[in-house]
């Protein structure tokens, strides 16, 4: 009977992942984004401490995604705390998952290993090849096309500005996109500026 609860509670969750994932103003933090990131986490699950909390903060990460907002993390993390089941692991799994969701603002630095996997497989599209790149830099400008050109342009080489500054949280986010050695990156961060 348990065991039961428990299947149908992680077919909701899935429905319910499926359904936020789809929304139709996304166009970049979608299902495929989940999945490439879900990808990631498979070719470097054993350099994780924690994979199942990874996994777990991978498929909440972007679970609420409103571009309007600042608070989208800490309400993914919610979700994640409240989707728990209440075995004290998936408590403390879940717990994890928030303090990981917290960490992807992007805005703080990962304070451990974990975290820095996370954050790096979350931004290993700036690594990607050139065409997956462009296809994400037009996504990100339609999920924000509410915004003037000018203000969207000013505040996307801010935020790619902090990118480099920060670097990549490990050396896996370097092993993973050859992140060194793709255009994507030199592109995105000189993309607001237009030197392609």
């Amino acid at each position: 009977m348990v065991s039961t609860r428990r299947r149908a509670r992680r077919r909701d969750s899935v429905s319910q992942h499926h359904s936020k994932y789809s929304e139709s103003h996304r166009k970049y933090h979608t299902l495929r984004h989940l999945e490439e990131c879900l990808s990631h986490l498979d070719e470097v699950r054993h350099l994780a401490v924690r994979p199942a909390e990874i996994e777990l903060a991978l498929w909440f990460h972007d679970a609420i995604y409103d571009v309007r907002r600042h608070d989208n993390e800490e309400l993914s993390a919610e979700w994640a705390r409240a989707s728990a089941e209440p075995r004290r692991s998936r408590r403390r799994c879940a717990t994890e998952c928030m303090t990981s969701c917290w960490s992807l603002r992007h805005n703080t630095d990962p304070k451990s290993a974990d975290e820095a996997i996370l954050a790096d497989i979350d931004l290993s599209i700036l690594g990607a090849a050139p065409q997956r790149f462009d296809e994400y830099e037009t996504s990100i400008r339609e999920e924000y096309n509410w915004v003037p050109r000018l203000v969207f342009d000013f505040k996307r080489r801010s935020i790619l500005d902090e990118f480099r500054r920060r670097g990549p949280a490990s050396e896996l986010l370097i092993s993973l996109s050859d992140l060194d050695g793709r255009p994507g990156k030199s592109r995105s961060l000189a993309w607001p500026r237009g030197k392609h």
